[in-house]
Parts: structure tokens; C-alpha cells; sequence
């Protein structure tokens, strides 16, 4: 059976998309690959900055912003980590705050259930998310967003807007891909939204911790959990991992208006992980933050996930209360 395509591409574009690949794709990947290695183990890994790109557009004679995002598709299918499926997606980012470029791609756990499955969309949200920005459009090889991931945009403010491009030629907005949105709107609910523009920033007081003896790591926690996108359970989780050489990162829940398309607070610290350059073999301590006997409490299920990737890694938790 034949698929049909109800979003007709634009040829021409299918065929620039190629030959930029073949004649200067090897050389921009290079560039952008020796760029981001000094940007590993940090907050901006796999971020390509917004300089960095304009001059690639210029250097290269590219039409635009756009162009250069489809011809580091390729390069972005490195970051994925499928070892269930071994379907790789690959996919680049447009942040609308900075300009600059996300690289992302999808993430499977062998031995956790499919559920806890990171799609490549998911990857590049949960980075926007996780650096206080939105994403403006996105560019992938050829499927379209699945139905899982268009309901998982649709939850950021302005989602309904994002630009969503492929090497075949595709440019259509999600709110063509999803015409009859269930969005955070009809619930009442602003949706994601970047933390200058009003996102975040709950008041949390510890009650009982595990880490008291390593305030640092209790605070980055902290400062987490207060970020967290919890509209529906009001129950505000985070994760911060620690690697045996001291790098500490975080993820926060990230909830989504259908509920099943959410990200727990473990997967966005996994994806700021791979983010960062570093193996689940590195973890040594992961502590989950969040509200005790609240709607939603992750101290059942993270266990199972954290043993999957990292079963050499301690486990310890945090608990707090909303004070705002």
C-alpha cells in the first residue's frame, strides 16, 4: 500500500536539499561538529548559536536559516540512540528567543517500557524547555511529526505556529498537521511558556532530603522543580543526575494537556545528559524532587528507568511543598 501525501512537497526544494548535501553538507558538518565539542559537558550542548549560524548561511551562499537546519539534519541523526527500533531521526531546531539551533534526536531505554521512549521532537522541546526558550520551527529528514509528538508541540504556547520543514520539500504549520487541536487552551491553560515571558517560577519549600549533605546539588534541584510544567497535576517533580566528576544536571517535569505525551522529570534530565556529551555509564547519583503524596509522584517508576541505564547509579530523593 502507498502512502498518500496530503502535504504536496516542493521539488525544487527536495533537490536543493540534495545537492547542498552532496557539495557542501561534509564541509558544514564538519564546521558545526568542531563547534560544538568545546560546548560539551554544558548547559549548551548541541546548540549550534545564532553567530555561528548566520556566518554558515553567508559563507556557504545559503538561502537562509532554514536551508542551513535541513542540510545538518544528517548531522543531528548522531545524537539518537534507538537500539529497540535502530529507526534513527535526526532533527534541528529553530529557537524563536536566540536564533540559535538545537540538534536532537529520538531515544529508546531497552528493558523500560516503550512509553518511557524519547521521540526526536520530544528532544528538541525538552532542551527549548529546559534553557527557558521556545522552538519556531522545525526541520527533519522525511516523516511527518507522528500524532504522539503534534500533540506534545501543540502544548507550548505558540506551538500551533511552529514551521515544520523536511528534506523532501515539506514546509507546513502544525496547526495544518493538527487542524482540530486539543491544546492547553481548552483546559484553561497558557501552555508552555518561556520563563522572561512568565513561565515557571513556583515557590518551593524542602521538607525531608536525602542530599542535605550537598547543598549545591539541593539547590540546583530546587531551583529545577521551581521551573517545572505542571498545569494538570500541580505537583511540581525534578531530577538532578550527578556524574562521578562532579557535573551536575537537571530535568524537569514537563506535562502535556492529554496527559499521555508528558515527559517525567528523568527523561529531561536524560535528554540534558546526551545533551551534555556524557553516557548513561556516568551517572553515579540521580535524585528525584517533588511533592510528596501529590497527583503525580515518580519515586515508583523513575527507579525502573534509572536501573535500565544507569543500575550502577544511587538513587535518593527530595521532598517538597508548593508554597505559591
Amino acid at each position: 500500500m502507498i502512502a498518500v501525501d496530503r502535504f504536496q512537497p516542493d521539488p525544487a526544494i527536495g533537490l536543493r536539499c540534495q545537492s547542498l548535501l552532496g557539495d557542501k553538507g561534509p564541509a558544514i558538518s564538519a564546521e558545526v561538529t568542531d563547534a560544538l565539542a568545546p560546548r560539551r559537558n554544558s548547559h549548551d550542548g548541541l546548540v549550534v548559536p545564532a553567530a555561528l549560524a548566520a556566518d554558515l548561511v553567508a559563507r556557504h551562499g545559503l538561502a537562509g536559516i532554514s536551508e542551513l537546519m535541513l542540510v545538518l539534519v544528517p548531522l543531528a541523526r548522531g545524537v539518537a540512540r534507538p537500539p529497540i527500533s535502530h529507526f534513527t531521526i535526526g532533527a534541528v531546531a529553530l529557537e524563536r528567543e536566540t536564533g540559535d539551533l538545537i540538534l536532537g534526536g529520538n531515544v529508546e531505554f531497552p528493558g523500560a517500557n516503550l512509553g518511557e521512549a524519547i521521540h526526536g521532537e520530544q528532544f528538541l522541546s525538552a532542551r527549548a524547555f529546559s534553557r527557558g526558550t521556545s522552538i519556531a520551527e522545525i526541520a527533519l529528514e522525511a516523516a511527518p511529526p507522528c500524532g504522539h509528538c503534534r500533540q506534545f508541540l501543540a502544548e507550548f504556547s505558540g506551538g500551533l505556529d511552529l514551521a515544520i520543514t523536511t528534506m523532501q520539500g515539506h514546509r507546513v504549520e502544525l496547526r495544518h498537521l493538527l487542524p482540530w487541536a486539543f491544546s492547553p487552551a481548552d483546559l484553561g491553560e497558557a501552555g508552555v511558556t518561556p520563563v522572561g515571558q512568565g513561565g515557571g517560577r513556583q515557590a518551593l519549600r524542602v521538607l525531608r532530603s536525602d542530599i542535605s549533605d550537598a547543598p549545591e546539588m539541593e539547590a540546583a534541584l530546587l531551583a529545577a522543580g521551581q521551573l517545572a510544567y505542571v498545569p494538570y497535576s500541580r505537583a511540581p517533580s525534578a531530577v538532578v543526575l550527578k556524574s562521578a566528576d562532579g557535573m551536575v544536571v537537571t530535568g524537569a517535569a514537563l506535562e502535556n494537556a492529554a496527559f499521555n505525551p508528558s515527559l517525567g522529570p528523568l527523561q529531561v534530565a536524560l535528554v540534558n545528559w546526551i545533551a551534555a556529551g556524557r553516557a548513561y555509564a556516568d551517572i553515579e547519583l540521580a535524585v528525584l524532587g517533588g511533592v510528596e503524596r501529590g497527583a503525580v509522584d515518580y519515586a515508583a517508576d523513575l527507579p525502573n528507568l534509572l536501573a535500565t541505564v544507569a543500575p550502577k547509579a544511587a538513587f535518593r530523593r527530595v521532598a517538597w511543598e508548593v508554597l505559591s
